[in-house]
Formats: structure tokens, sequence, C-alpha cells
């Protein structure tokens, strides 16, 4: 079998074409890995926003401690991204925006939520309330380090466990 039967590559030349323009479809792999590359990074710059809305709003880290919450704030959240990425993002590229009329966007806004928001805000969310369980400082704070208490093993231990295990999901 060969990468090309189970790999469609157009899907990350649709994504390369933002930068390359119709030209992306020509390029075979080498335009499918850029578009990969592209998403990826994409998908980083989203999330490190949130990071930085949640270590910045004490109301939104209080938002996302309970299940409920963060199923609203992830699913918010993926839903802002796809109306961000088609109605901001994509016309300042070479990628065509989709029409609220078109499937496409109401295919990508009921997805967006579940396969965006919610797993940025499971992880990030987890991380946060891990943290604020073991009593570690936020980011933002920076204490002088004989004020910093010492982070035991159980501690560490609990937030890897909790960390690997979704907690928010689980909560």
């Amino acid at each position: 079998q060969t990468v090309d039967q189970w790999f469609n590559p157009a899907a990350f030349q649709a994504v390369a074409s933002g930068l390359l323009g119709p030209a992306a479809f020509q390029g075979e792999w080498r335009t499918a890995l850029l578009g990969l590359t592209l998403h990826t990074t994409i998908a980083f710059a989203w999330t490190v926003l949130f990071l930085v809305a949640l270590v910045r709003s004490p109301r939104l880290r209080h938002r996302v401690r309970t299940r409920r919450g963060a199923v609203t704030v992830g699913l918010t959240y993926g839903a802002l991204v796809w109306l961000a990425m088609d109605w901001l993002v994509l016309p300042l590229s070479r990628a065509r925006s989709t029409p609220p009329t078109a499937l496409w966007f109401w295919l990508q806004l009921l997805t967006h939520p579940f396969l965006v928001g919610l797993p940025i805000v499971g992880v990030l969310g987890a991380v946060s309330v891990v943290s604020a369980k073991a009593d570690w400082y936020p980011v933002t704070a920076s204490p002088p380090a004989a004020t910093v208490p010492p982070v035991t093993a159980r501690a560490r231990r609990r937030v890897m466990l909790e960390f690997l295990w979704f907690p928010v999901m689980t909560r």
C-alpha cells in the first residue's frame, strides 16, 4: 500500500492555498506538507491565545474548573475559532472564505467546537486546575524564590496523572 491510498493530500493543499493560492494544488506532497505545517502552526497559535487568556483572566480560570464550565467554554471557543478563521484570517490570505450559505460552513461550525475547542480547553483547563490544586503559583506571579512552596513528589505525580487522564472531563 502507498500513502496515496489512505491519505488525500488535497486537504492540506487547501490549507497551503492560503499562502500559495491555487498553485498549492499543483505541488503534490511538498505543498501538502506545507499545509500540514501551516495547519499545525495555526492550531498552536489558537492554543497559545487561549493559554494567554487563561493566565490573564481569573474569571476564565474559575469557569473552566467545573466540567460544565469547561465544556461550555470549549464549545464556544471552538465556534469562535472557526468564525475568526473564516471571517478574519481567510479573507487576508489567498484562500477563499466559506459563505454562510454553504453546507461546508455549517459543518465546520459544528465540528470545530468538538475537535478544536474542547481539546484546547480540556488540556489547558486541566493544567490550570491541577496547578491550582498543587498550590503552584500562576504563570503571571513572580514571587521571590524564598516564598515559593516546595513541590512535593506527591504533587508532581498528581499533576501527571490528572494531566494524562484529562481531568476536566472526569469531574
